[in-house]
């Protein structure tokens, strides 16, 4: 027979189109890249049982060469009595798989991991091919689809960082990578999660710990109580928070307790994001309903060591509301940077993300500044974007001005500049105020207008 009779159902999808998440470039003049990661449903419909022996993804119409994924039947997940490790699906049954890390050793204790996870180098293929082939059978199972960005998960655009500026310490960043340690099964919807801790450069050495400290104790690192913000407005799905944290680093998860620990999952537009990990009794009030409303930027609990955590950190997760499938999760208003490329300043060749996932290399990520809800093009700017713009850049003393802790100090000469200068000021003061930001708001539209028309 010339193909096996697999009929292949596919997801992150639109409906009619597959996702794929751009990924941002490591340093400004580095590289981007697009990250595929598929969840396939493979079914069965003959009388008969097949076995699986490759699969592969090609991209028509461009010039990447086949993506060959490697362990396939270790990791198809087969529905009925076979065995999970032979590749067969049972006639009548599905199977599933998705492409992510898999361990080719099979023994109890052995590990020999590889990733199937896709990167490819900017421009995205306009197409993929999924091939299914089986034993028995001269040609693959085949499945053609149109590819799109995945960038607007809200509904409306991609997502805030989940903490802003001023809740980290200076020379402080979340740091990350998009290679996340496990598949979340076969279903595959970790492998486009993040376990995000803080990390700061001390004696040209990074570490996710305070100075002078062992790893012993939870509160021994940078990212223990910090405040965890919504990455959109959305909605209370659930949560948990009653469970105890994890006694110290490393210390098995209580009984009972979740591997998610305290969490929650919140349904941001179209996305259903986990927020997991959190500090034991830190979820406010009023979210522990669901349905309760939250807004962008709402603190939604503080980073803890609960679950099945190895040390203090979030981990992010998002899935598809409807489907409960992998999706990716870009970011916007925020930049990162490898981190050995961070000057003693903090200046270096940053990258502004704008609807893009994190890059498969660790980096330092800096959120923006959290100016409080005064409109869609408001809620996230970067402070010294601003003041660079529109002053030429930010003095570290003498004359000009400065920041410190987010305040600004020794301001230009009255003028137009000024007036958006110290509106900019009053916005941070006044952040937890909307109708007072959405007046400020207002007044610096007006301000960058004339500005920029010179009147």
């Amino acid at each position: 027979m010339a193909s096996p009779p697999i009929e292949i159902l596919v997801q992150p999808t639109d409906g009619s189109r597959l996702f794929y998440l751009p990924i941002a470039a490591k340093a400004q003049g580095e590289p981007e890249f697009v990250k595929i990661v598929l969840r396939l449903r493979l079914h069965n419909p003959s009388d008969k049982q097949v076995r699986l022996s490759a699969i592969r993804f090609a991209y028509p119409g461009s010039t990447h060469a086949q993506s060959r994924m490697k362990g396939v039947r270790i990791a198809v997940d087969p529905e009925g009595e076979a065995d999970r490790d032979d590749g067969v699906i049972a006639a009548g049954t599905t199977a599933t798989w998705s492409n992510g890390v898999v361990d080719l050793d099979t023994s109890e204790d052995g590990e020999n991991h590889v990733r199937n996870e896709v990167y490819l180098p900017t421009p995205a293929p306009p197409r993929i091919e999924i091939q299914v082939s089986c034993q028995g059978f001269s040609d693959p199972a085949k499945l053609s689809v149109d590819l799109v960005p995945y960038v607007r998960p809200t509904g409306t655009g991609a997502l805030r960082l989940p903490m802003a500026r001023g809740d980290l310490d200076r020379g402080e960043y979340l740091v990350t990578s998009a290679r996340h340690w496990a598949n979340g099964g076969a279903n595959g919807t970790q492998i486009y999660a993040h376990d995000i801790g803080v990390q700061a450069r001390v004696n040209g050495v990074w570490t996710q710990l305070h100075d002078g400290v062992t790893s012993s104790a939870n509160a021994d690192y940078r990212i223990w109580g910090k405040p965890l913000r919504a990455l959109a407005d959305g909605v209370v799905v659930s949560c948990a928070d009653q469970h105890p944290d994890n006694a110290f680093p490393g210390a098995e998860r209580p009984e009972g307790v979740p591997g998610a620990g305290n969490s929650m999952r919140i349904r941001h537009g179209d996305i259903e994001v986990i927020y997991a990990h959190l500090q034991w009794g830190s979820i406010p009030t009023a979210l522990k309903q669901p349905n309760a409303a939250v807004r962008s930027g709402d603190l939604i609990g503080l980073a803890g060591n609960s679950g099945r955590s190895s040390n203090p950190h979030l981990h992010l997760e998002g899935r598809d509301s409807a489907t409960n499938t992998l999706r990716g999760l870009p970011f916007r208003v925020g930049a990162v940077l490898e981190r050995d490329r961070i000057n003693a300043d903090q200046s270096g060749p940053w990258v502004t993300l704008t609807a893009d996932g994190i890059c498969q290399d660790k980096v330092a990520i800096r959120p923006g500044w959290d100016f409080g809800r005064i409109g869609p093009d408001f809620t996230m700017i970067e402070l010294e974007e601003i003041v660079g713009q529109v002053f030429g850049g930010v003095s570290q003393g003498g004359d000009g001005f400065v920041i410190v802790g987010g305040k600004l100090h020794k301001v230009p000469p009255r003028s137009p500049r000024w007036s958006l200068l110290e509106a900019v000021s009053e916005l941070i003061e006044h952040a937890g105020d909307p109708r007072r930001t959405a007046v400020i708001g207002s007044s610096i539209e007006r301000l960058g207008r004339e500005i920029a028309t010179g009147r």
